[in-house]
């Protein structure tokens, strides 16, 4: 689970094949949301797809703490929200997905929807083997807990 140190971050970035411009705003947003929060994330985990063409985009960077999500839009002019994860309340896999939980593989693509109530929060999605297996432990760690209420 890459948690925000440099070393555990240049390795997720690389597995990704992400380049220098985006993961140097990456850590541009690692940096902000330490200024507002007064305390780095535990987790970082970036928003990855691939097309059916194999072209991959980043689209942003979500940042966990306890109870508090933040998401950083790659490309976007005003880049942040931050949220209380507390109030999520359901989690939903949108369309048919080619997705098994048990086995995970490099052609893996998952898309979740956030739900507050009725609303849908947000989205995160992920492409390939490692960032799949990233976004479970971000389900598992963040949010069932809270959703299952345990």
């Amino acid at each position: 689970m890459p948690i925000c140190n440099d070393a555990e971050l240049t390795n997720y970035f690389s597995d990704l094949a992400m380049g220098t411009p985006t993961a140097e705003m990456a850590r541009k947003f690692i940096r902000e949301y330490t200024a507002l929060m007064s305390a780095p994330p535990e987790f970082a985990f970036i928003e990855n797809t691939i097309s059916n063409d194999g072209i991959q985009d980043f689209t942003g960077l979500g940042l966990f703490n306890g109870s508090t999500y933040a998401e950083f839009g790659f490309g976007l002019p005003n880049p942040m929200i931050v949220m209380s994860l507390r109030k999520i309340n359901r989690i939903v896999l949108p369309g048919r997905q080619d997705f098994a939980f048990d086995r995970i593989v490099e052609g893996s693509r998952l898309t979740l929807q956030f739900f507050d109530g009725n609303t849908v929060r947000f989205f995160l999605s992920a492409a390939g083997k490692r960032n799949c297996e990233e976004l479970v432990r971000v389900v598992q760690t963040y949010f069932l807990p809270i959703v299952i209420g345990t």
